[in-house]
């Protein structure tokens, strides 16, 4: 453990220490500061203007920052007890005394992404090194460089919980977002991002196996990324824009926690009509909203209600995002030509009593469904439409008949996703009944 422990990352070195010993990170910061005679930084602030002056290649290296002091001293902050090439590299640079306190590496982690941006440390003094490296060389560190970019922009979106990545050339540089909690987020990135754009996305290419070479017609693809605590499954397409080709990555966490029923969130009154429902022999339940607003996450939830050893429970999904003992789960491949449609008449042959269909794409998908549910099967599925009536009005203009929709439909729950406020952080405030509805609907 001491050998792995040395080897690692500074900014790597407590976390591990934290696993092994099963200890909070401040704690071992404590114990950690009074072996090497430092003091712990509390609410530390760093100084933007020194980081400015300082190589990145140094900070990225040793996660060690300027923090603001009003007693002159040349103070800096680091995650782990400095070495002595630190000392003598900034006494040699500035000429003074350095006096260290111990931070917390998060904090550190986190001023490093804003100011630096996410993935910087893959091109870290690129520019200077690159100009001086024979070609050979360049290409390599290059194609390096930009496989670690890559898998640090997905491995801080896990982190964050974001659900999407959109990549967007811009007329002057490369825009990241992520979306998290239903909101995009900018994401800081090097400043000489650009210059690798097409590098960046041909790498999201190689990853999801799309031609590379192929530009001018959008592509879709997946990639299976694992990370340590983690196995994403990640969607992504490309689309031609004015400045190069954009790219969206949706992402599913496949080791996370499904919520149960009575996980989701729905007032009782709610939750008991939806619990009516599911116990119906037949018919259709669909649930309704735009995309993220948790449909899946409902329709996982009413199946593991609904399953039990004495129902035959088949689901059709693209992809399948949670596993759930005991339930038949069925991937649509539409390279195939095994999509929604072609997969619910086979399902029917199975001797179903509940079917889970992801989406009703299309008129013949609604169709087999509805007659399903006419036939003694109760069949759960989702539409995009922005509220429960407009399910009704979206399969009419799919042309299935009124009569056959109310003989059918059972339940149309609409839904949206809130925001929770942080415990922290929240305060109280006045709140009109007008500023509420104009919020909601916002």
């Amino acid at each position: 453990m001491q050998q792995e422990i040395r080897e690692a990352h500074p900014k790597e070195r407590l976390k591990l220490l934290s696993e092994f010993t099963r200890k909070p990170v401040s704690d071992l910061m404590a114990e950690l500061a009074q072996v090497a005679n430092l003091e712990v930084a509390k609410d530390p602030e760093f100084d933007s203007g020194k980081v400015r002056e300082m190589p990145s290649r140094f900070v990225h290296a040793y996660h060690c920052l300027p923090l603001v002091t009003e007693t002159g001293e040349n103070l800096f902050g680091t995650v782990w007890p400095p070495n002595g090439l630190m000392d003598d590299w900034l006494f040699a640079n500035t000429g003074k005394p350095v006096t260290w306190k111990l931070v917390h590496p998060e904090l550190v982690n986190r001023f490093v992404t804003e100011f630096f941006g996410v993935g910087s440390e893959s091109f870290q003094d690129d520019v200077d090194e690159l100009e001086d490296a024979v070609v050979e060389a360049e290409e390599e560190d290059q194609d390096a460089a930009i496989i670690r970019f890559v898998n640090e922009i997905i491995h801080q979106a896990v982190e964050d919980k974001a659900t999407d990545i959109h990549i967007e050339p811009q007329a002057e540089d490369l825009r990241i977002r992520y979306r998290v909690d239903g909101g995009l987020v900018s994401i800081p990135v090097p400043d000489n991002l650009r210059r690798y754009q097409d590098a960046v996305i041909s790498r999201m290419k190689i990853m999801s196996k799309l031609n590379i070479s192929e530009r001018r017609r959008p592509q879709d693809g997946r990639i299976n990324y694992k990370g340590s605590d983690s196995e994403i499954d990640i969607r992504l397409s490309t689309v031609p824009t004015l400045y190069g080709e954009s790219v969206s990555l949706r992402l599913l966490n496949k080791k996370s926690k499904p919520l149960t029923f009575t996980q989701l969130g729905l007032p009782a009154e709610d939750r008991s009509t939806i619990d009516e429902v599911l116990s119906l022999p037949h018919g259709i339940v669909l649930v309704t909203g735009p995309t993220g607003a948790g449909k899946s996450t409902s329709l996982n939830a009413f199946i593991r209600e609904v399953n039990s050893s004495d129902k035959r429970v088949i689901t059709i999904e693209d992809p399948v995002e949670y596993e759930v003992e005991g339930v038949n789960q069925i991937q649509v491949n539409n390279e195939i030509g095994f999509g929604f449609a072609q997969a619910l008449r086979h399902v029917l042959r199975q001797d179903p009593d509940i079917i889970m269909l992801g989406e009703m794409r299309d008129a013949e998908t609604a169709e087999i469904g509805i007659q399903a549910s006419l036939t003694g099967h109760l069949v759960f599925s989702t539409l995009h439409t922005n509220d429960a009536p407009g399910a009704l009005t979206r399969l009419i203009d799919m042309g299935i008949e009124p009569f056959l929709i109310a003989s059918a439909i059972e339940m149309v729950i609409a839904q949206r996703l809130v925001r929770r406020l942080c415990l922290s952080c929240a305060e109280t405030v006045p709140f009109s009944y007008e500023e509420m509805v104009h919020t909601l609907r916002s």
